[in-house]
């Protein structure tokens, strides 16, 4: 509406001074009639709702009365309400004809109006006529909801008044009557002797017949649980004791109700109130749909290892899966599977029974758990998403199936860089696991260790595989921590690929560790020439870029051996 106040024509002349004069007043008169109804339908959509609580709270209220309770001196709406929560005591229940629990949801709680809500609709409380109104000003409910935080609040016990006749406490007939007299100021007995009853015809209603009151559904309907059905239903007749109700569950024929029933999930009752016509007008129908909660999502399980990677001195990893669900609910069910490697259909995970481990040989290149809480009442609760935990490997140079094994190992410039968080190069780190794998080597097995990088730098100058015994394996440690990064530094893969053959006995098993891309010489024929005599390299790139990890895939793959990628940077 302002755009098109401040926007001039483009046309070639202006308005005249009149013209101008009665688009302001049509534009007035548009926004008098339009500003206004658009206000009005929020409030007729809240006065609707409020108006449908409203109705449904003074039944229970005349419900409440009509047992016996009393809210005389009761003003504050939630102090009304929750006296409706009230039972009447367990003494009082016994001998009483008549409902004498709560005759509304305990989660119903009020919001009061404020001063911001001048104005609006708002639920009265009448200390007169006992019941709630419908009003725009005054102390009273804005809205009426239900707090969950009350469902299992109690509201406890009240003593409420007797009605005209009890069950009989004493022996004799079912029913002990209890006549009141009137009582209040200036009241007393008076004897009337009559002598006789004059005979005459009842004089016919002077009044038509009354409109009953629909009766009342408890629990008025809502979303439950499924293990909250099957659902007790009970229906109360807030008129006069000569009047009966009729209901009717889930469409079917209407039946006199004679006593409380119970239902399933996703059933809708209906009742109302009826009588002589001659003195009645059947009530308007109640109506309250019980319908079933969706399925419950489980917490997914929590996956704990004992160490994030297989390394220097850890070659077993402990796996505990946690269910973070209520006791009863799932059970735990896991795969774990080779990093890179697919994991199987859910249907063939394992059940979890207790905390388990993961062998660096089992998993060279790492592993990954998947775990899920899967339900056992699928109406209750659904089986929970997926949990991960994965564990990498770092410079894991055991290969149980090896028994004569030399290390390869690249001692080029770039080997001298400080990993992040650490202190040490890449190479003394390298270094380290391989001397912890050299101490876990077996009696039976032979080895040795060679360096390269623009050739052969470095091997104990004995050319030979030695046993694993305590005192070479020890020797081999105490050589290894003198090893530097060579000078000059290139990364020769073709020198790397020779060396193996240099050795006696020829080895079975070569480990390939190097950081960089070849640089000198061609190899592909020295990969060749060990595959053809059975020697099997299995490589490590440390923080290789894509072509270099590739290259180094070729190279286990023609050998009959694993390629592995670590990043320490």
């Amino acid at each position: 509406m302002e755009q098109s106040l401040n926007t001039r024509s483009k046309c070639c002349r202006g308005f005249s001074l009149v013209e101008a004069l009665i688009a302001v007043a049509l534009i007035g008169v548009i926004a008098a009639v339009a500003m206004p109804n658009l206000g009005g339908f929020h409030k007729s959509v809240q006065k609707a709702k409020l108006q449908t609580d409203v109705d449904v709270i003074n039944g229970a209220i005349d419900v409440y009365v009509a047992n016996g309770g009393d809210l005389s001196g009761a003003t504050s709406p939630q102090v009304i309400i929750d006296r409706l929560k009230t039972e009447r005591t367990s003494a009082s229940a016994a001998r009483f004809v008549g409902l004498t629990g709560s005759t509304i949801d305990h989660r119903l709680a009020s919001r009061l109006a404020s001063a911001s809500d001048a104005g609006d609709y708002r639920a009265v409380w009448n200390s007169t006529s006992k019941q709630f109104e419908i009003k725009t000003s005054g102390s009273g409910v804005k809205e009426f909801y239900l707090n969950e935080s009350f469902a299992e609040k109690d509201y406890g016990t009240e003593q409420r008044a007797d009605s005209s006749f009890d069950y009989n406490t004493n022996p004799g007939w079912i029913w002990a009557y209890n006549d009141k007299l009137p009582t209040g100021p200036g009241v007393s007995l008076t004897t009337v002797t009559v002598a006789t009853v004059p005979s005459s015809p009842l004089p016919s209603p002077k009044s038509p017949p009354s409109i009953l009151r629909a009766p009342v559904i408890t629990p008025g309907g809502g979303i439950f649980r499924a293990n909250e059905y099957p659902k007790a239903v009970t229906l109360t007749n807030p008129n006069n004791a000569s009047t009966w109700l009729m209901v009717s569950i889930n469409g079917g024929a209407f039946s006199i109700y004679s006593s409380p029933f119970t239902i399933g999930a996703n059933s809708s009752v209906r009742a109302y109130a009826t009588g002589d016509p001659k003195s009645w007008v059947n009530s308007s129908t109640a109506s309250a749909y019980f319908q079933q909660a969706a399925p419950e999502l489980l917490a997914s399980p929590n996956i704990q290892l004992s160490a994030p990677d297989f390394e220097d001195g850890i070659d077993e990893i402990a796996i505990t899966i946690s269910n973070p669900n209520a006791p009863g609910t799932s059970d735990l069910h896991y795969a774990i599977v080779q990093t890179g490697t697919p994991f199987p259909a859910q249907s063939s995970w394992a059940q979890y029974t207790g905390a388990f481990s993961a062998a660096a040989g089992a998993y060279p290149d790492g592993f990954v758990v998947h775990s899920y809480a899967k339900s056992k009442d699928p109406l209750m609760y659904l089986d929970s998403n997926v949990a991960e935990r994965a564990a990498g490997a770092y410079f894991v140079f055991d290969d149980p199936s090896s028994k004569e094994v030399l290390y390869v190992i690249d001692v080029s410039g770039s080997m001298n860089q400080i990993v992040v968080g650490s202190t040490l190069s890449r190479l003394r780190v390298v270094l380290d696991a391989l001397s912890d794998a050299i101490s876990r080597l077996p009696s039976t097995s032979k080895f040795s260790v060679a360096t390269f990088g623009n050739s052969l730098e470095w091997t104990d100058g004995s050319g030979i595989l030695k046993d694993a015994t305590s005192a070479n394996k020890q020797a081999m440690i105490d050589q290894l921590a003198l090893i530097t990064v060579a000078t000059g530094g290139g990364t020769n893969y073709e020198a790397a690929m020779l060396i193996p053959m240099t050795f006696t006995p020829k080895p079975t098993t070569v480990f390939f560790l190097t950081d960089g891309q070849p640089n000198g010489g061609v190899y592909t024929d020295d990969v060749d020439t060990l595959s053809a005599q059975g020697v099997k390299v299995n490589t490590i790139g440390v923080d290789l870029n894509l072509t270099a990890e590739s290259l180094l895939r070729d190279i286990a793959k023609a050998t009959g051996g694993s390629a592995k990628s670590v990043k320490i940077n």
